[in-house]
């Protein structure tokens, strides 16, 4: 137990406050929180409170030469293959990943691999299971960028193509993927470098909306908000867009997934409205 509690108050700049609060006509109360968060300038501010993902402003020919490889293996009508992790962010990734390309008119086979039996990542049975499905394409999340001999075995083995989406720093060398969206890339903007695999499938599948109007893209934002807190990152940037955006379609969910786990956590819709 501590003995004596010790406030340390942030030093106020009230000129500073009292500026922005005007130029953004927000509270006073509000821009000094901002100014408490390290946000001193008007950009900064603006970015921070816009409230709407930024559907199309991530690695746009990246996103596009994805899609591209996405439907080139649909129209060849073999499976694709998609590989998730255990966790809540690999998990909601995964369901994202299937939906939108079942929505696609995909065949998918999906695996979300045992935490105890099967590990973290990759392992080598991996390549039995592509050659089983006959799949044309495998699509790693949220895991598959450190599996360096493991993405080596599958190109050798088989002649899948390999798309690896994934957020966790990328080695020297990287695996010999025939695609990689990774938010620690080099070239990524500073407010998207947090991006969880949930927000990185979000940005792809908004972009895929713009090309096939078969995509209702409220379906994933709420999942890449779940994705996003579960993972806990950084609540900035993007990331804070897309949980503002997709939590506030908790009140409305007809995900029969969602529902039943939110009867289990004994969800509670005007509690949670005054928590947020």
């Amino acid at each position: 137990m501590i003995a004596q509690k010790r406030w340390k108050l942030h030093v106020q700049h009230k000129e500073v406050s009292d500026k922005l609060a005007e130029t953004l006509n927000i509270s006073p109360i509000i821009a000094q929180l901002l100014l408490n968060r390290n946000i001193t300038t008007l950009n900064q501010a603006i970015d921070f409170l816009d409230e709407s993902p930024k559907e199309t402003q991530f690695q746009i020919e990246k996103l596009a030469s994805l899609y591209s490889l996405i439907k080139a293996c649909i129209d060849k009508n073999k499976p694709i293959f998609v590989y998730g992790d255990y966790d809540v962010d690999g998990m909601t990734s995964t369901a994202m990943m299937v939906k939108c390309l079942t929505s696609l008119g995909a065949i998918v086979r999906y695996k979300l691999p045992h935490r105890f039996k099967d590990g973290y990542g990759l392992n080598k049975g991996i390549v039995n299971l592509i050659k089983e499905e006959g799949c044309s394409l495998f699509i790693t999340l949220d895991c598959g960028i450190t599996n360096v001999d493991e993405i080596a075995l599958i190109k050798q083995e088989t002649d899948v193509n390999v798309i690896i989406i994934d957020h966790h720093q990328i080695p020297n060398p990287a695996p010999n993927a025939d695609m990689t969206l990774n938010s620690k890339e080099p070239d990524t903007p500073l407010a998207l470098q947090e991006l969880c695999t949930a927000g990185l499938v979000y940005k792809l599948v908004s972009y895929i909306q713009t090309q096939d109007a078969r995509i209702d893209i409220k379906y994933y934002l709420l999942l890449a908000a779940i994705g996003t807190v579960a993972d806990v990152v950084s609540l900035q940037g993007e990331n804070r867009r897309i949980v503002k955006a997709g939590l506030q379609l908790l009140y409305d969910v007809k995900n029969r997934g969602l529902l039943a786990l939110l009867k289990e956590a004994n969800w509670n819709k005007k509690a949670c409205q005054y928590m947020m």
